[in-house]
């Protein structure tokens, strides 16, 4: 199904850092070997968004939220500088029913997404993300072990 979402634009910061954390998951060299281009969930205005993840292949569905801002800087002429966290919740499914899978799974996004070297650092930056974190709720099992997350983007905006 085509998309149905309308471009808005100037993008927003958080918008940005969403996306960035989006390519940097989606070209990693081990995400990639697990999980197929299908079988990335990422809101595009399409229907298969909301489906649910298949059963039978390593899935991944990330969703952009946001959590309250705070102020942190006054600058002049009336402009503010304020944190405003991007929480993007991470679904996950993964085959098998060993309990070591869908933590592995895991362990591979946080290092996919982890700015290791001082170059991946400032193409973070560049795309407004000052930090982030990992959150981890406690685990859910059935037949076939999801393993859901958060990524907490902390994002600068400046209105």
């Amino acid at each position: 199904m085509p998309s149905t979402s309308q471009d808005i634009t100037p993008q927003d910061p958080r918008a940005c850092a969403f996306q960035w954390l989006v390519r940097r998951l989606q070209r990693d060299d081990k995400l990639a070997r697990l999980v197929r281009p299908a079988n990335w969930f990422v809101p595009d205005g399409s229907d298969e968004f909301t489906a649910d993840l298949p059963a039978d292949a390593n899935s991944i569905r990330l969703i952009p939220t946001y959590e309250a801002a705070g102020e942190i800087a006054v600058l002049g002429g009336g402009r503010i500088q304020q944190e405003s966290p991007v929480l993007v919740q991470v679904e996950t499914r993964s085959v098998g029913l060993h309990g070591d899978t869908p933590i592995n799974l895991w362990g591979i996004i946080e290092s996919a997404a982890w700015p290791a070297t001082p170059k991946d650092q400032q193409v973070m930056r560049e795309h407004g993300v000052s930090w982030l974190e990992f959150v981890q709720p406690e685990a859910a099992v059935d037949q076939t072990i999801p393993g859901n997350g958060s990524i907490r983007l902390m994002v600068i905006v400046t209105h």
